[in-house]
């Protein structure tokens, strides 16, 4: 059995105290990339944002159906034409409305118009 000395205890410990600050110092380094890359993600999206907002989309979309939609639907339980309601941009789709007919007997009938460009 050896008798450690204080000298070797301390040298114990400086050791541990080394490869914890070097564990500790990269962590940091980690750390600090991934906040750089998340600054750079960030300048990125913006940059997108702005060249997005220059971007010219037709959205002069009429409010009423145009084109093959002008002849609302007819319903398939009275067989009469179903009145136009609402039509709504399609959220991911900026080419894309939807229109909703109704009937007098309670029928709905939603349909996708795509603009024409």
């Amino acid at each position: 059995m050896s008798v450690e000395t204080p000298s070797d205890i301390a040298a114990a410990c400086l050791r541990v105290l080394w490869t914890d600050r070097r564990h500790f110092a990269d962590g940091m380094k980690a750390t600090a990339a991934a906040i750089s890359r998340s600054h750079e993600l960030i300048a990125e999206s913006r940059e997108a944002l702005a060249r997005a907002a220059t971007i010219k989309l037709p959205l002069n979309l009429p409010e009423t159906p145009s084109g093959p939609a002008d002849r609302p639907p007819i319903c398939i339980d009275c067989q009469l034409p179903m009145r136009y309601l609402v039509s709504q941009l399609d959220a991911a789709h900026a080419l894309i409305r939807h229109v909703l007919f109704a009937c007098d007997c309670g029928r709905t009938s939603c349909q996708a118009v795509v603009a024409e460009t």
